[in-house]
């Protein structure tokens, strides 16, 4: 039923529609999404993309366990992402783009053990526990403008998987392992399968690690509005980059312990 220009609201009757096991409605769909939707528990894809839905999502949305698909993007749904969805088990794929989601991302989001593909920019969300252990190995993954800041997180160079990572209009910079400060981490160069990269609208500099994939991300327009990123992908020389002054360092004087001074960036 997609593209048809049907209007209105999702009548609550569709929670009568209990055998459906698919559902996508791409149209002129305004409203709020009836909390009867989340008797429909044969589902296993439902699509409600690029409409103009509205509201916060049911509570009980949680109740579809067998939805491997689950497409909300390009709405006017807002609130934060329901507790409930811990118990959509069967998830694979969940895009929550272009919303006006809020609150922090939770980090259960990347346990449900067969996702692959997660969207989740351009919303009000945050995503503020870098220190993340995911159960899931992810093809796709969506954090654009969700406020990450410090260190691109090092579980993401974890996902070897990777097709496409999309990290723009962040405030992503600091000091990160394998690498000095605000650098790109060298882990992205096993990231073998990925195909597409935007690391644009941050505070990332120094060196693109260069290796058999990463070569291949040359598009600037990845690379646009950092600090000063250098390498070959962007045509630009690190000769030409000037480095960081480094401070003088003074003479120690006597050592004793109210003169110690302890520098460095500490981590959790």
């Amino acid at each position: 039923m997609d593209y048809n220009l049907i209007n209105g609201g999702i009548p609550p009757q569709i929670g009568n529609l209990t055998n459906l096991s698919g559902l996508s409605l791409s149209n002129k769909i305004s409203g709020a999404i009836p909390p009867s939707l989340s008797h429909l528990k044969s589902l296993v894809d439902l699509n409600l993309g690029q409409n103009f839905l509205t509201m916060e999502l049911p509570t009980d949305i949680g109740n579809l366990s067998n939805i491997a698909s689950l497409l909300l993007n390009n709405n006017n749904l807002s609130g934060e992402i329901p507790p409930s969805f811990q118990k959509l088990e069967q998830l694979e794929q969940l895009d929550l783009e272009n919303n006006l989601f809020a609150g922090e991302i939770p980090t259960w989001l990347v346990n449900f053990k067969n996702l692959s593909d997660l969207n989740l920019g351009a919303n009000k969300l945050v995503l503020k526990n870098a220190r993340i252990a995911p159960r899931c190995i992810l093809d796709v993954l969506s954090l654009r403008s969700c406020n990450l800041s410090g260190q691109i997180p090092i579980w993401i160079s974890n996902q070897t998987k990777l097709l496409s990572l999309d990290l723009s209009d962040n405030n992503l910079e600091g000091t990160l392992p394998q690498c000095l400060f605000g650098e790109i981490p060298y882990t992205l160069v096993y990231l073998f399968e990925l195909s597409y990269l935007d690391l644009s609208n941050n505070k990332l500099e120094g060196r693109i690690p260069c290796g058999p994939q990463m070569d291949t991300m040359n598009d600037p327009n990845s690379y646009a509005n950092n600090n000063g990123l250098c390498g070959m992908q962007i045509k630009v020389s690190c000769e030409m980059v000037p480095s960081k002054p480094k401070l003088k360092r003074e003479r120690p004087r006597k050592k004793e312990l109210g003169d110690m001074v302890f520098t460095g960036n500490g981590s959790d």
